[in-house]
């Protein structure tokens, strides 16, 4: 990149580039109403990319968004609950295999929606922890259910231990918007380099991401959001605005805005391309970071 771009007032140094993933790309998108310009960084969010497996990478910020209109979709529903379930040693091992995985995957998956009707959620391995290079996969599971009662908390419990010799080590719920993005946050975080015994071709192509449940309603609430105008989408976003939706988050109601490919200023639909031409596009035009990986371009006055 030949042209120096200004992000929030300092100038764009050349370490920056060693945070965007080589196999990766810029989008842009310029709203056809009021002309404002946004760009979006792709990557190639293979976990095992030294770009792209870092935590707070362009990557993991690209799987977070990408998922947030399911999660804000969930949150409409009331409470929603974290689950996390680990496995002793002996069962690790027995985890190094894809085929493994998916079963025990497939297992919690159907018990779950066995012991708590009408539930809805999403699931994700992380492949280690923080302490140690070891193999220590565990399942992240996030979901509607919110509450459950001590009795049906621990029939689950018992449930899962007896098939799978494993253990469920933590369980909240939460009503609260910040804390349940915090917790979707975290489960998006990207875990393989933080272990060394397992090559990434052993579970290359693992689905890492797996929505379970009925999402009918999923698919209608994005079809009604895509047939709104703007000055539906205004009332809509007010009135989550006022309900605190947002808990009066600014930032929190700009991204849900922009992951809805919606402009932050007058709320027309926006298209994005692959960007071309980055000398017309950049050339004196400072990026104002609206998070996770969007910008909007904004001209500077000389």
């Amino acid at each position: 990149m030949s042209v120096k771009v200004i992000i929030n007032n300092t100038l764009l140094k050349e370490e920056k580039s060693s945070l965007l993933c080589q196999k990766g790309l810029w989008l842009y998108s310029r709203c056809e109403v009021c002309g404002t310009e946004y760009l979006h960084h792709t990557s190639c969010n293979r976990e095992d990319c030294l770009v792209c497996g870092k935590e707070g990478s362009y990557a993991h910020l690209r799987r977070y968004t990408r998922g947030l209109k399911r999660v804000f979709w969930m949150y409409e529903k009331g409470k929603i609950g974290y689950l996390v379930i680990t496995f002793p040693i002996e069962k690790r091992e027995e985890l190094k295999e894809k085929q493994n995985l998916k079963k025990t995957e497939k297992y919690i998956i159907g018990l779950l929606k066995r012991e708590i009707k009408g539930i809805i959620g999403i699931t994700r391995w992380h492949w280690a922890g923080d302490k140690s290079k070891k193999w220590h996969p565990h399942l992240n599971i996030l979901f509607t259910a919110g509450y459950i009662e001590e009795k049906r908390l621990e029939r689950i419990k018992k449930l899962i231990e007896k098939k799978l010799k494993s253990k469920v080590i933590y369980y909240k719920y939460s009503e609260k918007i910040k804390k349940v993005l915090h917790w979707w946050r975290y489960i998006t975080r990207p875990t393989f380099l933080l272990q060394s015994e397992v090559n990434f071709e052993k579970i290359r192509g693992l689905k890492n991401v797996v929505y379970f449940g009925n999402w009918k309603g999923y698919k209608e609430y994005c079809k009604n959001l895509g047939k709104m105008d703007r000055k539906e989408w205004l009332k809509y976003v007010k009135q989550l605005f006022n309900s605190g939706y947002f808990e009066k988050n600014l930032k929190f109601m700009n991204l849900f805005i922009v992951i809805h490919k919606r402009c932050v200023l007058c709320l027309e639909r926006v298209k994005y391309k692959v960007l071309k031409g980055w000398n017309e596009v950049l050339d004196k035009r400072r990026m104002l970071e609206i998070g996770y990986g969007y910008y909007v371009l904004e001209r500077v006055v000389e």
